[in-house]
This record gives C-alpha cells, sequence and structure tokens, in this order.
C-alpha cells in the first residue's frame, strides 16, 4: 500500500496509466476497489499495473530487509502473495507456501472481499496455478484444514528452520 501513497512516482505513473477516475476525491488517494475493477479485466491491463508496482515494492522490501538485518534479526518473514509471479524470490532464502485446493480459495475471496463468484475466479485466474507455485516452496502448508492443523504444520515447520539455522540435527 505504500507504493500507492499520494504525490510518489508510483502514484503518478498509476494515475497517468489508468485515469484520474481512480482517484478518491476526499483525499486524493487511489481508489483501490476501481482500479482493481479496470486491471483485472483485463490481463494487458494487469501486467501494466504490475509493471508499475511491483519494481517499487521489491526496492522497499529490500530496504525493509537491510534495515531489519542491520537490527540483528535473524529471521525476517515476508508475506507476499505474488512473490513468485512478481520475481522477488531473488529477496528470499526460502519460500513458504500455503495452499488450499482452487474452489475453497474462490469461496474465501468472496466472502472476504465481497465480490461475485465470476470476479472471484477472474481475479485467482490472474495467478500462477498451484502446481507453478509449489514447485517454488522449500514449506508447504494446507490451510483447508482447521486452523489448529495449520498451526501445528507452522510450528513444525519454524521448529525445523531453527534447526537449519542453528546447525542442529534433526530430532524425528
Amino acid at each position: 500500500h505504500e507504493t500507492y501513497k499520494v504525490d510518489t512516482e508510483v502514484y503518478k505513473q498509476i494515475i497517468t496509466t489508468f485515469g484520474e477516475d481512480i482517484i478518491n476525491p476526499t483525499d486524493r488517494s487511489i481508489d483501490r476497489k476501481l482500479l482493481g475493477k479496470k486491471v483485472f479485466q483485463s490481463s494487458n491491463e494487469l501486467k501494466k499495473l504490475t509493471d508499475i508496482v511491483w519494481p517499487a515494492i521489491l526496492n522497499l522490501t529490500r530496504e525493509r530487509i537491510d534495515c531489519l538485518f542491520e537490527e540483528g534479526k535473524r529471521i525476517i518473514f515476508l508475506d507476499a502473495a505474488v512473490l513468485i509471479e512478481a520475481k522477488w524470490t531473488v529477496a528470499v532464502n526460502e519460500i513458504w507456501i500455503a495452499s488450499i485446493p482452487p474452489k475453497e480459495a474462490i469461496r474465501r475471496v468472496v466472502e472476504r472481499d465481497r465480490i461475485s463468484i465470476e470476479e472471484a475466479k477472474r481475479r485467482l485466474s490472474a495467478q500462477i496455478s498451484n502446481q507453478e507455485r509449489f514447485s517454488y516452496a522449500n514449506v508447504l502448508f494446507c490451510t483447508y484444514w482447521a486452523e489448529s492443523v495449520t498451526q501445528k504444520q507452522v510450528e513444525h515447520a519454524w521448529n525445523l528452520l531453527l534447526q537449519r539455522i542453528n546447525g542442529d540435527s534433526p530430532s524425528f
């Protein structure tokens, strides 16, 4: 969201590319819902937006990672749904992927964003498939089941990560 801030270079590029009708008249911010309606209708329009925003997000991410590393942080998580599509894999050491079946993903997007099933399908179809995503995974979670099951998966993966970092042998 930071890259969309009013009067930044990215903000200006987005307005130039997609028109002033996406500007919220009260605070001059970009109305992301209006922008979303424009870009999710066409893969060409979505590519225009990602070509503007993704490099800026990667630059911000690298700056934040560098700052956190200088502060002595040993583990930094980057929560990025489009990490692979945006080619941000260069900024990370491992890729952990949470996955659910496509039908469940559509249901959740409809519920969360209050959009139509067709709109949710269109948005999800703009992303790479689960199969493509899985090939990048160092760790793969399935979040389809109860939250407690996911929690156990995460705790196990976390403990294995700590063992790798500390050079400990895993105990199974």
